[in-house]
This record gives structure tokens, C-alpha cells and sequence, in this order.
């Protein structure tokens, strides 16, 4: 990975570098010492005075010194460093879902996240504000007003990886989504806006930063100055909504939160529980002599769930209480 060294003034330099691949990199640091010295015993040829004393190379001339500089590593090189991940990116992140496309009613969907950077490297920390939502689909609930948004548990298990469940017991076709909620503002620039005098320029006697840095190149013009800052700002909100457009390509964003996950999860009734199955209809409590009368079940799972069971399998019969 190249470094680049630049002079500070008063002899100091600075070496800065970018790198993109998260690990453990070494550091090497060295000075470029004087050329190494000849071996013991040489010397240097000299030029010939045209004659045959010098042999095949005497009319040759002075021959450059072949040596190679010797570079000396620096008090404490080589240096460890250790370089982390990025922030977290949701369209990098790797998801695994451990649950099948069709559910029974109570079991859970399981997903696995590992947590990237935009680079791809693996998140080594947690602390990442995760979210795992059951929405039913428009149009596809049994029973209208049944199924509501479900929440679900994230567990951080603090090393980049987190293990996220939901569970619903109404039986309907939910989307499932697993979001990353954007972090909560630091206290520190909160209480930079609340205060007065501060660096944007509300409550306070001295214009923006940016605005003093406009007024200087400007040479003090405040019109030229004004129209400067004015440029800048609509080039970084172009920019700014470019960067919107082309996350939007790649990930759905809602409210802030980027989905790192969409997918369909139908939850299906367990079988049916005769406790749970309702009865309804006049003729479970009253008759008269001779009058066809009529009661309806309604055959359930026990959380509810409607389900379908043929005639024959319940048996109905009326006996005179003694």
C-alpha cells in the first residue's frame, strides 16, 4: 500500500495513507542512508593515458560507482497496525434466512446478518440498530382486521453478527423486512444547536465557516462572496441527491431505515383443535316441534386461525337430557 510523505516545515513530515481492506498490517519506516561503501581491497578505475597498461578496459574511463543505497529502519520500525471496518452498509451486509417459505402458525422466522462495510470487510463490533419487521400483504389476510405489524428480537451478539426472530400466529401472507435504522444523533451536536453563537450562524456575531472561507478568496467582495457559496451548495446538493439516486437503486429506503432484507413468508393454521372450533346459530338453543333448524361451526387452530375440515369429520347429535 503506497504512502504518501509530505513536509510540514521545521523539518517534521507527514505520511498519510487510505486503506480500503480491513486486517492487521505492518508498518515499515526507513531512512535512505549514504551509499554503501566498496568492498575492501578495490579501487577505482581511472582513466587511461591511451596505452596498453590498462588492459581491456584502460581507455574506458571513470566507471560510476554501482552500489545501492542502504536504507535503515527508523527507532521502533517496523510498526503493527491495525486497521477496522468501515461503517456498517446495508446492501453489503451478508443475510441468511434459516426458515422456510411457508410457516405453521407459531414458528418463528430466524435470520442470520453479518454486518459489512461498503468495502465488504466484516463488521469485528456490534452496535448496529437493526430492526425486523412482519407486515401482512394488502389483500391476503383470512380474516380482515386479524393480522397487525409484527416486531421482532435482535440479538447483538457484539462481534458484527446478529441473529434476529419473529414469530406470528395468525395465519396470512406477510412480507418480512429486515431494516438498518440509521444511529441516533451524537449529544455533543445537539447541544451545539440548542447553544448560541453557534457555527451555523444563528444566535451568534460571526458569519458561517463557510461564509468566511468564501469571503477570503473573494478578496472581501461580499457579492462575490454570497454568489460562491451559493454555486457550492447547489453542487453539493446535486451531488447529494445523485448519491440518494443511486442508494435508491440499489436498496429501498423508508423513513431513514435501509432495508438490508425483503422477502414473502406465507404462515399457514396448525390443525385443528376442537376446543378452539366455534358453534353459532339459533338452533344451538332453541327449536320447535317439527322446524328445521340450523347451527354453523366454524372449525380453528388453537390461536384462532380459521381452517377447513370436511362434513364428515365432526359428528353432531341431539339426546334427551334425563
Amino acid at each position: 500500500m503506497p504512502v504518501a510523505a509530505e513536509a510540514l516545515g521545521g523539518g517534521r513530515l507527514v505520511f498519510t495513507y487510505r486503506a480500503n481492506v480491513a486486517g492487521t498490517y505492518q508498518a515499515d519506516i526507513l531512512l535512505a542512508g549514504r551509499a554503501a561503501n566498496p568492498a575492501r581491497g578495490t579501487k577505482p578505475t581511472r582513466r587511461g593515458g591511451g596505452g596498453g597498461g590498462g588492459g581491456g578496459g584502460g581507455g574506458g574511463g571513470e566507471q560510476p560507482d554501482q552500489s545501492q543505497p542502504s536504507w535503515l529502519a527508523i527507532g521502533g520500525s517496523p510498526f503493527t497496525v491495525e486497521v477496522l471496518p468501515a461503517a456498517t452498509k446495508a446492501r453489503a451486509c451478508a443475510v441468511r434466512v434459516d426458515s422456510a417459505a411457508v410457516l405453521r402458525a407459531g414458528q418463528p422466522v430466524c435470520v442470520h446478518v453479518d454486518a459489512r462495510d461498503r468495502f465488504f470487510n466484516n463488521r469485528v463490533e456490534g452496535g448496529d440498530h437493526l430492526e425486523l419487521l412482519m407486515r401482512p400483504v394488502a389483500g391476503a389476510v383470512a380474516v380482515p382486521g386479524q393480522a397487525q405489524l409484527e416486531r421482532g428480537e435482535v440479538v447483538d451478539h457484539g462481534d458484527g453478527s446478529y441473529t434476529a426472530t419473529i414469530t406470528s400466529t395468525v395465519a396470512a401472507a406477510y412480507e418480512v423486512l429486515l431494516q438498518l435504522k440509521p444511529p441516533p444523533p451524537p449529544p455533543a451536536a445537539a447541544a451545539d444547536n440548542d447553544g448560541e453563537g453557534g457555527e451555523d450562524g444563528e444566535g451568534g456575531d460571526a458569519p458561517p465557516e463557510g461564509t468566511q472561507r468564501a469571503l477570503g478568496r473573494a478578496g472581501g467582495n461580499p457579492l462575490q462572496a454570497a454568489g460562491g457559496l451559493l454555486r457550492r451548495q447547489s453542487q453539493a446538493r446535486d451531488a447529494a441527491a445523485a448519491r440518494v439516486v443511486r442508494e435508491v437503486a440499489a436498496a429501498t429506503v423508508r423513513g431513514g431505515r435501509v432495508h438490508i432484507l425483503s422477502s414473502l413468508v406465507e404462515v399457514v393454521p396448525l390443525p385443528t383443535d376442537a376446543a378452539a372450533c366455534t358453534v353459532a346459530g339459533a338452533g344451538i338453543a332453541l327449536a320447535r316441534v317439527l322446524q328445521l333448524t340450523s347451527f354453523v361451526i366454524q372449525p380453528r387452530d388453537r390461536h384462532g386461525n380459521v381452517t377447513a375440515e370436511a362434513p364428515h369429520a365432526f359428528s353432531a347429535f341431539l339426546q334427551v337430557e334425563p
